[in-house]
């Protein structure tokens, strides 16, 4: 069914195993909820902003204020899409789409997380790679970016496995210490040999884009 107001959240992006919808109001509960059961080990901090280490009731509230953000902030230059994704009617974890003046650049970017019981199933490995062929097959992407801690390595390794190639590293800071990052990009040759060559390039079917579609800019 259309939605009356929003035609993003009629957005549906499905493999084989997983779906992909946009975090609306029941998704972003379903994804606060499975974070307050664990996304990594309490000696670890794999994301940019730490915001696993806040308490309870506040990651919540900020949680429900970064998705709201990504659509209120939205134009079709400059947006945040971010998924919920599901296995079996079942909160996974989320990744996000990320684009800035993308009718000129053709560029996104992702940023992701899987829930801690559901990692090591390779739901992050096939997330980003319906996100990439979402983006390079229906959106007419040049380049997918992706950055990750160089602690983090199972960010880096999906980004290896799916076929990026190393661009680099930067220095980030985390709890007010500098701490090391690496860059990968992919761009669209290499991801249309990947797809035909790489069987962890899984196929997607899309629903819902062309009502969503003048809200993503020019394609």
């Amino acid at each position: 069914m259309t939605h009356p107001t929003w035609p993003l959240f009629d957005l549906r992006l499905r493999t084989p195993r997983i779906e992909l919808r946009p975090a609306d109001e029941a998704g972003t509960v379903d994804l606060m909820l499975l974070a307050d059961r664990g996304v990594h080990p309490a000696d670890e901090m794999p994301f940019q902003v730490p915001w696993t280490r806040l308490e309870p009731g506040r990651r919540k509230a900020e949680g429900m204020q970064f998705y709201w953000r990504c659509w209120a902030n939205w134009s079709p230059d400059e947006w945040h899409l971010p998924f919920a994704t599901y296995c079996d009617g079942e909160v996974v974890g989320m990744i996000e789409l990320i684009a800035e003046t993308f009718p000129q650049r053709r560029v996104v970017g992702t940023g992701s997380w899987i829930g801690q019981e559901f990692q090591g199933r390779g739901f992050g490995t096939e997330q980003r790679a319906a996100v990439l062929a979402f983006a390079f097959e229906h959106l007419g992407a040049s380049r997918a970016n992706s950055e990750a801690w160089e602690s983090n390595t199972a960010s880096r390794r999906v980004s290896e496995k799916l076929g990026y190639r190393y661009n680099g590293d930067h220095i980030g800071v985390v709890d007010g210490a500098p701490k090391a990052g690496v860059n990968f990009t992919l761009d669209r040759a290499d991801w249309e040999r990947e797809r035909t060559t790489n069987p962890l390039h899984v196929p997607i079917s899309v629903d819902g884009l062309d009502t969503a579609r003048p809200m993503l800019g020019p394609l």
